[in-house]
Order: structure tokens, then sequence, then C-alpha cells
């Protein structure tokens, strides 16, 4: 139910936005990314698709990491 100032319930907006979990990018998958981008065969819109993100995060791991090696911290 909609109140007068068109909210909707926590359980409705929970449930629209638990369609899919967020998915991890591995150091291989960020290399291919990178690499992909600066090759410029295919289209941002295509390496998105391919590795399950969306384009503005294809351009992100691309500014974050085109001069350097992925690093992550020991679990």
């Amino acid at each position: 139910m909609l109140s007068r100032n068109k909210v909707h319930s926590i359980t409705q907006i929970s449930s629209k936005n638990s369609l899919e979990p967020m998915k991890k990018l591995n150091k291989r998958k960020i290399r291919w990314i990178v690499q992909e981008v600066e090759r410029r065969d295919t289209g941002l819109y295509t390496i998105a698709k391919t590795q399950n993100i969306t384009p503005q995060h294809v351009c992100k791991v691309y500014r974050k990491f085109r001069n350097k090696e992925p690093e992550f911290l020991p679990c």
C-alpha cells in the first residue's frame, strides 16, 4: 500500500532489490577487462554482459587498474 507520500513499505523494497547477489571479480577477470578496453575491439556493453556486471563498473575497474596489477588483501 502506498502512503500519501508514495513511499513503498520496507518489505516491498527489499524483495525487489534482492534479485541477484553481487559478483566478485578475480585478478584474471580484472586483467581481461583492462585488456579488452585497451584493445577497443569490444564495446563496454559487451564486456559488461560477458562478465555479468554493469558498463559503469567496467569503466571503474578500468580506471582503477589500467596502470597497475590488481592486488587483493589476504583473507
